[in-house]
């Protein structure tokens, strides 16, 4: 799972963080 954020640009991996530490809380 976690590696394939590395496929992503820098830009949409801030997104993805912001979106995923919303869905956890």
């Amino acid at each position: 799972m976690y590696l394939d954020l590395i496929n992503i640009p820098i830009s949409d991996y801030e997104k993805i963080i912001n979106d995923w530490a919303q869905s956890i809380t």
